[in-house]
């Protein structure tokens, strides 16, 4: 199905001009990561009333969408790169048009399900200074997703994701995100 390119972990710091609480900037990792049931090793969330928790404990987007991104955004080009749209997996293969609610994700020794599409916040105006960046994701459904943990275990960048059941095959993401179904699994 796809990849993991990379995997990235933040800690909660002070994001944009007013210095709001944020664990948006992720870091890449190396090797082996470990992946809990409330997401992955080292990463925080500096808000759980909307990010993280059992069902947003890990979020994957495509590194394909990247150069959709750094084409819109000249300027800002450098800042969309793996991990820069606070995404703890960056995959290759996988993304919101392949992916469906539901999905049971096998990468490494860990087994996600795929439980709703990105819901973009302030965050991402205030890490890249630009208000249009947050209403495009959500428009242009370049919004990547989140998955909640069925199996802890350890992941690593260059493992293949494999799909290993598909329960709702009716309820594609990009589906989701225009409005088409039901937002959450």
């Amino acid at each position: 199905m796809g990849r993991i390119l990379s995997i990235q972990v933040g800690r909660v710091a002070a994001l944009g001009p007013n210095g709001g609480r944020s664990a948006f900037i992720k870091t890449p990792v190396s090797g082996p990561v470990a992946v809990h049931r409330l997401g992955v090793e080292g990463d925080m969330q500096a808000n759980l009333k909307v990010h993280g928790g059992p069902d947003k404990a890990v979020y994957l987007y495509p590194f394909e969408r990247y150069a959709l991104w750094q084409e819109r955004f000249p300027l800002l080009a450098p800042m969309f790169a793996p991990g820069g749209l606070g995404e703890n997996v960056t995959t290759t293969g996988i993304d919101e048009e392949s992916v469906y609610l539901g999905d049971i994700l096998a990468m490494g020794s860990a087994r996600l399900q795929v439980s709703e599409p990105r819901i973009p916040c302030g965050k991402i105006t205030q890490r890249f200074g630009d208000s249009r960046i947050g209403p495009l994701m959500r428009d242009s459904g370049w919004r990547g997703f989140y998955c909640r943990v069925l199996t802890e275990g350890t992941i690593a960048a260059g493992e293949a994701i494999t799909l290993e059941a598909r329960p709702q095959p009716g309820m594609l993401i990009a589906d989701v995100q225009r409005g088409r179904g039901a937002a959450t699994l």
